[in-house]
């Protein structure tokens, strides 16, 4: 850690900003836990810590959607069918 120069970097903060980036991405909460393997939704959102602008763009998101305007803002996921 002397190179990055960050002081008290533990594993856990590694995991939070994981969970938090996925949520950020607006990923559903039930999926993030999956990825993070938490037995319980009480845990994930413990995780899953939303800012202000983040919720603004879910709004945002919503009426786009509910006003037939383009989706571009949302976290894509391409799925293949088989």
């Amino acid at each position: 850690m002397q190179k990055s120069k960050i002081d008290d970097l533990k594993f856990y903060d590694l995991r939070h900003t994981f969970g938090s980036q996925l949520a950020f991405g607006l990923a559903h909460p039930k999926m993030i836990q999956r990825i993070m393997g938490h037995k319980s939704i009480a845990m994930t959102m413990r995780y899953v810590n939303l800012a202000d602008e983040e919720l603004e763009r879910a709004a945002n998101i919503l009426e786009d959607r509910m006003s037939g305007n383009a989706t571009s803002r949302l976290l894509h996921v391409s799925t293949k069918e088989g």
